[in-house]
């Protein structure tokens, strides 16, 4: 039997990283209109209305309005 885990499934999203994105906030949400074979509907995570909610929800951790967050892995200098 062969078992295939998908890093999510082994390591939980911690992002490290964070870009403001609150001046871009209206063409973030023209370019998700976009991807309707992406969208699902409202209480699944690749939702519309879920997606700017996650960008305003990682305000939390820091002082934006909305954000984009990224896990650094590696970072290369």
């Amino acid at each position: 039997m062969l078992i295939k885990l998908q890093i999510s499934d082994v390591m939980p999203f911690m992002p490290n990283v964070f870009v403001d994105i609150t001046k871009f906030i209206d063409i973030n949400k023209q370019v998700l209109e976009i991807y309707t074979e992406e969208m699902r509907k409202p209480l699944h995570s690749r939702s519309f209305d879920n997606a700017i909610k996650l960008n305003s929800m990682r305000v939390n951790t820091v002082e934006f309005n909305y954000v984009e967050a990224f896990q650094l892995m590696r970072e290369i200098k």
